[in-house]
């Protein structure tokens, strides 16, 4: 009896292996944060994230979604913008990590019209994977870093899209990002670069173009 009871000890002392985060999966057009299907996390995903993206054309709000699903922990806390021709990306994202939990609510950056001084290329073309055109944009606040984002999106409806101008650095990282929203798949792609000195090759967070977004919400 004293074996057994020395043998379970050993094994209560022990890590639980096998465990899984599940988080909420689910995106929505609106102001209201959306509620979904409760889903089993991938190997590496160890958070449960919500991102809220916006993009302005002038004074006018065309998107504004609020999506949440799995994520890697580096995601957390990642906030930025992208200034492209005649707009603006906005994006913040926040986490937790414990199963089906709700992340507190995402602060979109401020948006500044102050320009930095630094000028990037832009463009911003639907399917498409290089702009044959681009125009110079006037960077402002704190968006410091040139960006070039490759938008694929596979599922029932297929498309491509390319977006180059300003980023706040922030949005550089992580390497790779893969979103899966309801039945397709956003793989988001990008070149930050520092005025020409290439710096690395990233997976953009966070961050969708206007038509990629609409069309997975419809």
């Amino acid at each position: 009896m004293t074996m057994y009871l020395l043998i379970a000890g050993i094994l209560a002392t022990l890590p639980a292996t096998g465990y899984s985060l599940t988080c909420i999966e689910c995106s929505v057009a609106g102001d209201k944060i959306c509620n979904g299907s409760s889903e089993v996390c991938s190997s590496g995903n160890t958070v449960c994230l919500l991102t809220r993206a916006v993009n302005n054309i002038g004074d006018m709000v065309t998107m504004n979604v609020y999506i949440r699903q799995c994520g890697p922990k580096e995601l957390c806390s990642k906030t930025g913008s992208i200034s492209l021709p005649n707009g603006r990306y906005l994006t913040s994202v926040t986490c937790c990590d414990t199963d089906n939990c709700t992340p507190p609510e995402p602060i979109l950056p401020e948006v500044s019209k102050e320009k930095n001084g630094k000028k990037c290329p832009s463009c911003y073309l639907t399917n498409a994977k290089s702009c044959v055109k681009v125009t110079p944009t006037d960077c402002i606040g704190n968006e410091t870093i040139c960006i070039t984002q490759i938008t694929n999106l596979k599922g029932p409806v297929p498309s491509s899209t390319i977006a180059r101008g300003c980023a706040t650095k922030q949005l550089c990282d992580p390497v790779h990002q893969v979103w899966h929203m309801n039945k397709s798949v956003v793989d988001l792609e990008n070149i930050c670069d520092n005025g020409g000195n290439h710096l690395h090759k990233n997976i953009l967070s966070l961050i969708f173009s206007v038509s990629v977004l609409l069309k997975l919400l419809c």
